[in-house]
């Protein structure tokens, strides 16, 4: 604001003292009819005109010195049009969006498509209905969900992503495969033009992965991590230990078995984070403790549980999605706190 200020004082000044002309004159100007009147440019101040009354308050620019002068009380005087420097001006709080669009840019190529292949016991159990399908209706047995590089040959997303369900703790399924797709070469998406992307590892057993005993929280360990692929920075401290309310929090999630990767920015329900001590909570939709740790609202839907949940201001990830609510308008998403994974390693 204070540079135009500036810009309008000058043009202020400019006015006061008379509009200023260009002229291909310079030298020693021999004019009898007054062409000085209303101001003029000059080469140096021997060009300039005599400081009498006919040219009080003329306005000159001469080149030599890069500078104007006024004609005032038979001298010509140096004035300055540029007013008052202005201020540098606070650089400000960098946007929540640009932050955001920031860390994506950095760790887009860090978190994967995981795909489960569940195989059906045989014979197959009575009373194991088959499970609602995630993403591919044809297909009940594949399941699709989100996960995230966390360390060197590490990959962190939830049990549930990397275990085949079960019905009233009864198992219909056994594990059959899991796989990991990372974004085709400088794309967003898994989808390379001529198909997708080749899994960067599969593990036809789970061996490679361990289990949390008290979160939905699994560690899988890979042969090799995707080419250019960061470890995620994850929080060593609960979330509502390190975030402020209302903070901004980024998820990067394959919802629904997308192709493309999905980012969005919500804010965790700080200081409604009490409601993950209830059953109920606002809106009728609790946050178990036993179960997560705090809810944002960032959408979720499936296949975005194990995804990362980055704090936007420190750039660290303080969970992972692990649950969403059904049919709530304003969604919300349900977390555990990345920091528990330290159990794991």
């Amino acid at each position: 604001m204070r540079r135009l200020a500036s810009i309008i004082l000058s043009a202020a000044l400019l006015a006061a003292c008379g509009k200023l002309h260009q002229s291909s004159q310079s030298g020693k100007s021999g004019a009898t009819d007054d062409p000085w009147h209303g101001g003029m440019t000059v080469a140096d101040d021997t060009a300039l005109p005599p400081c009498d009354d006919a040219h009080a308050g003329d306005l000159v620019y001469v080149k030599s010195t890069k500078s104007f002068k006024t004609c005032d009380t038979g001298q010509w005087a140096v004035i300055d049009l540029k007013g008052d420097k202005g201020d540098k001006g606070d650089a400000g709080e960098t946007s929540e969006f640009t932050q955001a669009f920031a860390l994506y840019k950095t760790y887009k190529g860090s978190v994967f498509r995981a795909t489960l292949q569940c195989t059906p016991i045989t014979p197959y159990p009575s009373g194991c209905p088959l499970p609602s399908q995630q993403t591919q209706p044809s297909n009940p047995t594949v399941y699709l969900g989100s996960a995230f590089l966390c360390g060197p040959n590490q990959v962190c997303t939830n049990t549930h992503v990397t275990s085949c369900p079960k019905y009233q703790n009864s198992a219909c399924f056994t594990f059959g495969s899991l796989s990991l797709q990372a974004l085709a070469p400088s794309s967003d998406s898994v989808d390379t033009g001529t198909g997708e992307t080749p899994p960067f590892f599969t593990t036809n057993d789970a061996t490679p992965i361990k289990y949390s005993k008290l979160k939905d929280l699994a560690l899988v360990t890979v042969t090799t991590a995707p080419a250019g692929a960061t470890a995620l920075p994850l929080s060593t401290k609960a979330a509502t230990d390190v975030v402020q309310e209302f903070s901004a929090i980024m998820s990067l999630s394959f919802p629904l078995g997308f192709e493309d990767l999905y980012a969005d920015v919500g804010h965790i329900n700080l200081p409604k984070i009490g409601e993950c001590d209830t059953d109920g909570g606002v809106s009728g939709y609790g946050c178990p403790r036993d179960r997560y740790d705090f809810s944002t609202s960032n959408d979720t839907d499936h296949g975005s549980s194990g995804s990362p949940l980055f704090d936007v201001a420190s750039g660290t990830v303080v969970g992972v999605t692990t649950a969403g609510t059904e049919g709530e308008n304003a969604n919300y998403t349900w977390a555990i706190d990345a920091s528990s994974f330290s159990e794991l390693k």
